[in-house]
């Protein structure tokens, strides 16, 4: 990193740089990818770190910015603060700026504290982390964006209408909103087909199929041109997984005008602008940090067992847990319990994404799966846990040949994988003994007993007598017929048990 910090130093120390800052150079592209920022910013930022070498206090910016309109100088400002902002670093009140919030005053002694900017190239630092106060700004953004686009819809304005209303709110975002600063990478044009796509993922009529037909049909504008605009996003924003998010025409390469039937993830559009950091998830990767309701109670044996595998888990022992049972013993809820007890999260694999693979891309898809996750824990710098629930849907998806060739795969990839990894079965005699044999831990789960039941309902319904509990307690109940009690009978407290207990059956 020292190396670095000399590097930039020798080639940023030119007030010249301020003359084209359009202009790049070895060190441009670093900086861009370090802190998601364009090239001037980049520039810019470089600039300031080589002029706080030199001055171990600080770099007064209103200094180099003589020069400047009072706009771009208050926009050198946002972009500084917006780095602060970003919690690349941490600072107390006015250690990187001076400024007064309304815009209104501008003092001349507004300074970059030396050693911020030289924390600013530390890469452990980047936890660009979105507080939700700041989502709950971004969507406000998003909503007021879309809603011309609504009406257009409506044929209530043209196109052309619609497109200078769109540039003028788009100009007049705040500079360091995520918002503006994923659009303004962007021709205008590629804005309007983003904010397209994000205002059809919001409207339940539409299917991931008809979104761009219909924008296509609302700009009137030729396909193929439109298409490479989507390309272009997708390459940018969502770099890892752009193979899994797109399908054109059943994945022919001769595409024109008339056949091309394009379909894109919701799932991936909607966290686009709601968790950067977490451009990778899909619908076949799903990010989850599930909060259970309710109190989490197993039969006593396996609340140990549960203790013991949390236990060796956060201590690097155990990598690969196999859960199994019947239908309704708590299979996944262990596995998310096991998530919340460790602190990891949880990465689930949809089984629904591998069936129209199942006769050509299984392999592939599989592959995929394995790869994003090892990406996305070198990207987050964290551990999580890989997840598959009913692992025979994945394994098994039709002959004996193609589920031999699958599992054969899936053994394959569980010998060279070094993550943490919760597999869940109800059908334990199907796995073959050499998959099995790949688990460090194989847990058996059990319906809950009268003592675990009463627990339950005990934990979670207040104002529950012991009678009724114990009245509760004789049926027979899976784990979810339990949960769903505790739900009936809460909305439901003043009726019959009989009723209550018949509305679960």
């Amino acid at each position: 990193m020292e190396s670095l910090i000399m590097r930039i130093h020798e080639i940023y120390n030119d007030e010249k740089i301020l003359n084209n800052l359009n202009v790049k150079n070895e060190i441009t592209d670093k900086l861009e990818k370090l802190f998601d920022i364009s090239t001037p910013e980049a520039n810019l930022l470089g600039f300031f770190i080589a002029k706080s070498i030199d001055n171990s206090e600080g770099v007064a910016i209103k200094q180099y910015c003589n020069n400047l309109t009072t706009k771009k100088y208050l926009e050198i400002i946002a972009f500084i603060i917006s780095l602060e902002n970003q919690k690349i670093v941490t600072t107390k009140p006015n250690e990187l700026h001076i400024f007064d919030n309304q815009k209104t005053v501008l003092d001349p002694n507004v300074k970059v504290e030396a050693y911020v900017l030289k924390k600013l190239l530390k890469e452990d630092k980047l936890e660009e982390k979105i507080k939700i106060d700041e989502l709950k700004d971004e969507i406000e953004i998003l909503n007021v964006l879309i809603k011309p686009i609504a009406e257009l819809e409506q044929s209530e304005v043209s196109f052309t209408m619609l497109a200078k209303e769109l540039q003028g709110l788009i100009n007049r975002l705040p500079k360091t909103s995520l918002t503006y600063r994923i659009l303004s990478r962007y021709s205008f044009e590629e804005q309007f087909l983003f904010l397209y796509l994000v205002y059809s993922i919001l409207q339940p009529y539409y299917s991931p199929t008809e979104i761009f037909n219909n924008y296509i049909s609302i700009t009137a504008k030729e396909t193929k041109k439109y298409l490479k605009f989507l390309y272009k996003i997708i390459n940018r924003e969502l770099p890892i997984i752009k193979d899994n998010i797109i399908i054109i025409d059943n994945e022919y390469t001769d595409l024109s005008s008339l056949d091309i039937n394009l379909k894109i993830n919701d799932f991936i559009l909607a966290r686009l602008f709601a968790q950067k950091n977490h451009l990778f998830l899909s619908n076949t990767l799903e990010f989850k940090e599930y909060q259970l309701k309710e109190k989490i109670v197993f039969n006593e044996k396996i609340e140990r067992n549960i203790k013991i595998i949390k236990q060796t888990i956060v201590d690097g022992i155990t990598k690969k847990v196999l859960i199994h049972g019947e239908s309704g013993t708590g299979k996944t809820t262990v596995a998310y319990h096991l998530s919340t007890l460790t602190g990891k999260k949880l990465i689930s694999v949809n089984y629904k994404d591998f069936l129209p693979y199942a006769n050509k891309n299984h392999s592939f898809l599989l592959n995929k799966v394995f790869d994003v996750f090892t990406s996305v824990e070198l990207i987050e710098n964290e551990k999580f846990i890989l997840f598959f629930d009913d692992i025979e849907r994945f394994l098994f998806p039709g002959s004996n040949f193609l589920s031999n060739k699958i599992t054969y795969e899936f053994i394959e990839y569980l010998k060279n994988f070094s993550g943490i990894l919760i597999v869940t079965t109800k059908e334990l005699e199907k796995l073959p003994l050499h998959l099995k044999n790949q688990f460090d831990v194989i847990l058996k789960m059990e319906f809950p007993n009268k003592t675990t039941i009463q627990k339950i309902l005990q934990h979670n319904i207040q104002d529950i007598s012991l009678d009724e509990i114990k009245k509760l307690s004789e049926y027979p109940l899976t784990y979810y017929q339990v949960n769903n009690l505790v739900s009936y009978y809460k909305n439901f407290k003043y009726f019959p048990l009989e009723l209550i207990i018949d509305g679960i059956f």
